[in-house]
């Protein structure tokens, strides 16, 4: 099954935010028995006229691919939602995290998107391992690359690029 939800009226910077911050806006209404979802690859192609994104997220055992549609001249995002847990040769669904994801996004639709153009602007690392957040002005990264998060102690690479830093998790 696939979840369908429609943004109107977001400014492409408050989309852009918005999505940097999904995941906890995600996993911060999920209760303590409940898996979170971690950004794994986003990817987009921009177009003068469209913009598409695509995210892939994990959840426990499963994956949520998560679909936009962003048309510029309308202010308009359409969210596609589609969670599922690969098993063997057969596809079970997640629907719950479907669900759960459109309902963090519906949400949204009537609130101001504004303060989320400010999370495209400012610089936010979040780390993979307890999603906290940090500016990344503030952050000291050491000669190799790594940085280590203040709040729960592992140490993350990060490898700096045009758009937006990827980072990975090590053990130290």
């Amino acid at each position: 099954m696939v979840e369908r939800v429609e943004i109107f009226g977001i400014e492409e910077k408050e989309l852009e935010g918005f999505l940097h911050a999904l995941s906890n806006l995600y996993n911060s209404k999920t209760k303590f028995y409940e898996s979170g979802i971690n950004l794994l690859l986003s990817n987009e192609l921009d177009s003068k006229q469209v913009l598409f994104i695509t995210h892939l997220y994990t959840i426990s055992t499963g994956i949520i691919l998560l679909f936009v549609e962003y048309l510029k001249d309308l202010n308009t995002a359409s969210f596609k939602i589609h969670a599922f847990r690969p098993f063997l040769a057969s596809q079970t669904t997640y629907e719950f995290a479907e669900k759960k994801l459109k309902e963090t996004l519906e949400y949204f639709k009537d609130k101001d998107m504004k303060p989320f153009a400010l999370e495209a602007i400012i610089d936010v690392f979040i780390c993979p391992n307890c999603n906290a957040r940090y500016s990344s002005r503030i952050l000291r990264m050491r000669d190799d690359g790594y940085i280590e998060c203040q709040n729960c102690g592992k140490y993350v690479f990060v490898r700096k690029s045009e758009d937006t830093p990827e980072s990975q998790s090590v053990q130290v």
